[in-house]
């Protein structure tokens, strides 16, 4: 039996490292496997960030240098330094890197003690006065276990930009099972609670290529949310001690500047006359009742007191163009009224918002939103994530009574929310890929722009990016698409819109060509050299489909190939590789339909293991009743 489970070990993590890019360390980044980071940049400083893995683990600590200069060819250092790490820090790197000038591109890098430097990276200030033109891109919801980044490539591949903005869920604490993608036996029953299992998902998320290209590329702004903290809905109040490992790791593996409280992860940055960025945060700080109120009890605080006095504070008091107001979860108004909630319809849908949506909150949403019209604010603009779609929206107290919003002129509205998609988290095609026909999903978007008069875009498929551009007479909101399936270059811009300075509302005009960026870009740092393991096995020649998943008692397993093959199918246990059940054994002709009892196993989920000579096909069948 151990020689079953280690041969199946082999082969499925092989296999899936090969055919799905499980990222593994890559040998010429050594000792700097995870690459480099920056963050949180102000006018005249920057957090710099890496990890060193020391070849002795055993050591008590380890020096490493640092450097940052004006050019490539570091010639021009304006600042260095060394630190040292251990162990209790679990090796990485931060430093607060000052004296720098404001508005200006910059390229660090870190060295091991024995000489090796780390990859270069390159970094920005924010500038002290009124630029013509800043560009952000704005991500959230980035499971490594649901798709390919290739949203970060692209986004490192822009020279143009002055940051990314991540609105949260950097990782995932554990594997969503609507859309297992890139899974590792090992990710089948991950449950993170405990400070190494979030230091060990920080460092595999770090392995990804195209995540170290981001980071490599552009500082961060960056927002924790629900599944960096293991944060459950059913919490009425986030505590310390309960959170104290996922916090700690999270401070560790980022280039975010650490407070003297460690929770108060809400913080401003002033991006000179043009642009003052607020990062909120609605999902540490929230309070609701334990019992008694509905969502307009005033009770219900998104942000808590002590934070929205001082997000009012911060808005009453800027004196830039535009207000930038980030949060992790949807601020507008998302109504359901019409869609059939005791369908299965009405139920995918309603699950994706889930009891964490901003809709429980709406007196407090109310309030803001008064706040900003009492106070004749403009220009302020919501950058939200968490809940996987694409939104333009106009922001308004009641949006849904025609007497007071008119959806045509957008009349009454204080600001605008813009809401790109998830990097790779589900969307409702897959929520609802094995119940639903597609054309229910072109009814469900249809229908949600209908009963929505101030959803000006809404995409409820797509995965990717958002693209925020600002200038002296308007800000655009472009929303970019890639594909998280395979691993490609292909990106599309397919909408964008525009709100002008002192409008408050969306433009009417969709946009359909990108903005281009006014001012000049300095060049990106080189692209770390890619080196990639050859096994000898490769993905099963073959379509697969397995239906329902979940399943009760059974499920059909339908194999098309164009060429006759000879394969056996078999379950297998997850977590010690043992057989659970022979399915199948013999040759195949163009398509074969195999059904699978799973009336004998408990709730569980087994891994369906596909093999025909070299090639493998491994998919997890979650058994649920």
């Amino acid at each position: 039996m151990k020689r079953i489970a280690l041969l199946w070990w082999c082969i499925v993590y092989c296999s899936i490292a090969y055919t799905q890019h499980i990222p593994v360390a890559n040998p010429a980044l050594k000792p700097f496997y995870h690459g480099v980071a920056s963050g949180d940049p102000l006018q005249d400083r920057v957090i710099l960030w890496t990890r060193i893995t020391p070849e002795n683990l055993l050591v008590r600590d380890v020096s490493v240098d640092w450097e940052i200069a004006t050019d490539l060819s570091f010639s021009d250092i304006v600042n260095s330094g060394s630190l040292t790490t251990e162990a209790a820090k679990d090796w990485t790197v931060k430093v607060d890197a000052g004296g720098l000038q404001a508005d200006k591109t910059y390229y660090y890098r870190f060295r091991a003690p024995d000489g090796t430097y780390s990859l270069t990276g390159r970094t920005k200030t924010a500038p002290e006065v009124t630029k013509p033109n800043l560009r952000f891109a704005v991500v959230s919801c980035s499971s490594i276990f649901s798709g390919y980044f290739n949203a970060y490539k692209r986004i490192a591949e822009r020279a143009d930009l002055d940051a990314v903005i991540h609105l949260g869920d950097y990782i995932y604490d554990f594997v969503d099972w609507d859309e297992p993608v890139r899974v590792r036996p090992s990710d089948s029953t991950l449950n993170a609670a405990s400070l190494e299992d979030f230091r060990a998902l920080h460092a595999y998320y770090n392995l990804d290529p195209d995540m170290r290209a981001v980071h490599q590329q552009h500082p961060f702004l960056l927002m924790w949310d629900n599944h960096d903290l293991a944060w459950n809905s059913s919490d009425t109040a986030l505590t310390l001690p309960k959170y104290a490992g996922a916090i700690q790791a999270f401070y560790e593996w980022t280039a975010v500047r650490e407070p003297v409280d460690r929770t108060r992860m809400y913080r401003y940055f002033n991006y000179g006359g043009l642009a003052d960025i607020f990062l909120s945060d609605v999902t540490y700080f929230r309070k609701k009742p334990a019992s008694g109120g509905g969502n307009d009890d005033p009770a219900r605080k998104l942000w808590g007191d002590e934070q929205y006095e001082w997000l009012t504070g911060q808005l009453r008091n800027s004196t830039a163009q535009w207000k930038i107001v980030t949060s992790q979860k949807q601020f507008g108004q998302w109504n359901l009224i019409g869609v059939p909630v005791g369908t299965t319809q009405g139920i995918a849908l309603v699950s994706l918002l889930g009891g964490a949506d901003v809709n429980e909150y709406n007196a407090d949403r109310v309030r803001l939103l008064r706040f900003l019209r009492d106070s004749k604010i403009n220009n302020t603009i919501f950058l939200s994530g968490d809940l996987h779609f694409s939104f333009a929206m106009d922001l308004c107290e009641n949006p849904f009574n025609p007497t007071y919003y008119d959806k045509n002129t957008g009349s009454k509205a204080v600001g605008v929310e813009f809401q790109p998609a998830s990097v790779t988290r589900v969307n409702l095609d897959e929520k609802v890929k094995d119940v639903l026909p597609g054309n229910v999903i072109d009814w469900l978007t249809q229908t949600s722009v209908q009963i929505n008069p101030h959803h000006r875009y809404t995409n409820l498929v797509q995965h990717g990016y958002g693209l925020l551009d600002l200038r002296s007479d308007k800000a655009t909101g472009e929303f970019w698409y890639c594909n998280k399936l395979i691993v490609d270059s292909v990106q599309r811009m397919d909408a964008a819109y525009e709100v002008y300075d002192k409008v408050n509302h969306w433009h009417r005009d969709k946009v359909t060509a990108p903005t281009i960026p006014l001012l000049p870009s300095a060049p990106l740092a080189p692209f770390e050299r890619l080196e990639t393991s050859v096994y000898q096995v490769r993905q099963l020649d073959a379509t697969v489909e397995v239906y329902p998943n979940p399943a009760d008692n059974a499920a059909t397993l339908r194999i098309t190939t164009d060429k006759e093959k000879t394969l056996t199918v078999k379950l297998l246990d997850v977590a010690t590789g043992s057989i659970v059940k022979n399915i199948y054994s013999g040759n195949i002709v163009h398509t074969q339909s195999l059904k699978i009892d799973v009336s004998d196993i408990p709730v569980s989920t087994v891994m369906i293991l596909i093999t025909s000579g070299n090639e493998v096909f491994t998919k997890p069948l979650v058994i649920a009743r």
